[in-house]
């Protein structure tokens, strides 16, 4: 009897999983962060923008992850009105991780020059932002962006960079396939600060902490204190709940002094000739702030992994470059980048692609007038079914417009495989759905009048 009721149960969950994993192939939605318009970093720059062309080209739309990109490229046609020559200190807001980001991802030209470009590090948006459209819309703060540049070293409230703390070297050796160092000690908040490399377990309540490793060959492993030192217990242990202690594991400890800002330097030197090499004290800032954060979150205690996520998380990067005007003369500055659009299923059984441009940053300019807008569309998803700008199909999948001003609204404009949504879009919507839940319950009927099939053949 429990034998047939298990064989239900079992029978019922791979029926059910089977029928999620086919309604549930891929997400309903995958979000993107949207583009922006450049911005003067000099509040009172007598720059004017009297043309701006701005190209969305998806003739060569490429996959990323479950939605399509393709190449952007904002050319402004700017002048300086001034009897003198001015220096224009421009920025150019780029959502990308610091592991993601590589110097080719962006082209910035003036006339026909390619300018070179300094990127400051900005803040996070995956902890401050719920990835829906509208709040992704929330994440450029340029006021706050212009406020990133600057070289001035991060001040920390938990610590100073000259400090210098003791680093404590476990170098670890099983003598099985695995097996688990622990280490415990006692601290106080208001004296010590502690930081772990290597550990994947931690259990504690702030001042009383338990770290673990699970050791599958020889590691080095890292404690370092920073104010008055705590006294390391090490214990071995043969299983992952640390119960049963073991002798098959050799460990030996070193110790020496080291300066806080050197002990950094692990994390912001980086040689990896894929991606941008960025200022070190840039890199210092984020490691910095985020030690500091972690210090003060998680009551003077922090991992490598709540410093080591700062290199993939994305952000915002600030990429700052020069222009030089003569008196009273006109230059086209183009940027050119790859930008992802938001994938959205909700309503239809086909995907919808939807891409936000901000174009408020062009207020901060002395003057703005003529913005073009020109949309080269994929194949895949030929027709623009909506947008906050009124635009002119043309040939060959081209949509188009003419604007004497910046509108009131940011420019935002969705792609989709027909030129309109119909009823029977959302009906195979719906369908899809009613189809998956109809194999659920029937699938589950099915089992049940199976096993119970079985069940009364072998009573009788």
């Amino acid at each position: 009897m429990k034998k047939s009721i298990f064989n239900v149960v079992v029978s019922l969950t791979l029926i059910s999983n089977f029928v999620f994993a086919y309604a549930n192939s891929g997400p309903v939605i995958w979000p993107a962060v949207p583009s922006s318009d450049i911005v003067a970093v000099e509040g009172n720059s007598p720059i004017e923008v009297r043309n701006e062309m701005l190209t969305f080209d998806f003739n060569d739309a490429k996959n990323s992850d479950y939605s399509i990109s393709g190449k952007v490229t904002a050319e402004y046609e700017m002048y300086n009105p001034k009897d003198k020559k001015e220096t224009s200190v421009m920025a150019f807001p780029f959502v990308e991780s610091i592991r993601g980001f590589s110097e080719d991802a962006v082209s910035i030209m003036a006339d026909d020059d390619t300018l070179p470009f300094e990127v400051y590090i900005g803040s996070r948006i995956d902890r401050r932002v719920n990835y829906g459209v509208e709040q992704q819309k929330g994440i450029y703060d340029f006021k706050e962006i212009v406020g990133t540049i600057k070289r001035d070293k991060y001040v920390p409230y938990n610590f100073s960079e000259d400090e210098t703390g003791k680093l404590y070297k476990i170098y670890a050796e099983p003598k099985v396939d695995n097996a688990y160092l622990s280490v415990e000690f006692n601290y106080d908040l208001a004296h010590t600060k502690v930081m772990t490399k290597g550990f994947n377990s931690f259990s504690g309540d702030g001042e009383n902490i338990r770290v673990a490793a699970g050791l599958w060959k020889t590691e080095v492993l890292e404690i370092f204190i920073l104010g008055e030192d705590v006294d390391l217990v090490f214990e071995k242990y043969k299983d992952g709940t640390l119960t049963e202690k073991t002798d098959l594991l050799h460990y030996e400890v070193t110790s020496e002094d080291i300066m806080l800002k050197d002990y950094l330097k692990q994390y912001t030197n980086v040689d990896d000739n894929d991606t941008y090499n960025f200022n070190e004290i840039q890199l210092y800032n984020m490691y910095a702030k985020a030690l500091d954060g972690a210090f003060t979150s998680n009551m003077g205690f922090c991992s490598e992994d709540m410093l080591s996520e700062e290199w993939y998380s994305k952000r915002i990067l600030i990429l700052v470059y020069t222009v030089e005007f003569p008196e009273n003369s006109t230059k086209t500055v183009s940027v050119g980048y790859t930008a992802a659009g938001t994938m959205d299923k909700r309503e239809t059984n086909k995907p919808q692609y939807t891409f936000d441009y901000i174009l408020n940053p062009a207020e901060n300019w002395n003057d703005f007038k003529n913005l073009n807008i020109k949309i080269i569309t994929p194949e895949e998803a030929p027709y623009i079914i909506k947008s906050s700008v009124d635009l002119n199909r043309e040939d060959n999948n081209i949509y188009s417009a003419a604007l004497n001003s910046l509108p009131e609204q940011d420019l935002s404009f969705t792609l989709y495989y027909k030129e309109k949504i119909s009823l029977l879009d959302r009906v195979d919507l719906y369908k899809a759905s009613i189809i998956g839940f109809l194999v659920l319950i029937i699938g589950a009927v099915a089992a049940i009048f199976f096993i119970a099939f079985k069940f009364i053949k072998r009573i009788i």
